[in-house]
């Protein structure tokens, strides 16, 4: 069902953003102004998301950069294609279904008796 794996995909989604959000904090909290503390640190990770941040913030040390890769990976390459998949596999049940329907519908009005179908 696509509420279960919606469900599954948030929570994934949200504890993966928390992790992060600890992690930045405890890297750049002192160095970054933006990770002060884990709210904004989560609300810093929603923008880099968006691509609405300063990036030239984690040029300064290489462990910086590592982050902002690490982070970019996870969220805009690995957790965005996951819900496309999640989405496009429960349309294409969806359309299977709405075909199969359509069938039985066609079959229903050529005169076909519903016992007739079933057993096909």
């Amino acid at each position: 069902m696509a509420s279960t794996d919606i469900y599954h995909f948030l929570l994934m989604f949200a504890l993966l953003l928390v992790s992060f959000a600890i992690i930045a904090t405890s890297y750049f909290g002192e160095n970054i102004i933006y990770f002060t503390d884990i709210f904004s640190s989560l609300v810093q990770l929603v923008k880099m998301m968006s691509t609405v941040f300063d990036y030239t913030l984690f040029t300064t040390q290489p462990h910086h950069s590592l982050f902002l890769i690490l982070f970019t990976l996870t969220f805009n390459l690995l957790l965005l294609n996951l819900l496309t998949s999640i989405i496009i596999v429960h349309y294409l049940d969806y359309r299977r279904s709405m075909t199969e329907l359509f069938k039985i519908r066609a079959d229903l009005n050529r005169g076909r008796s519903f016992t007739e179908i079933v057993i096909d």
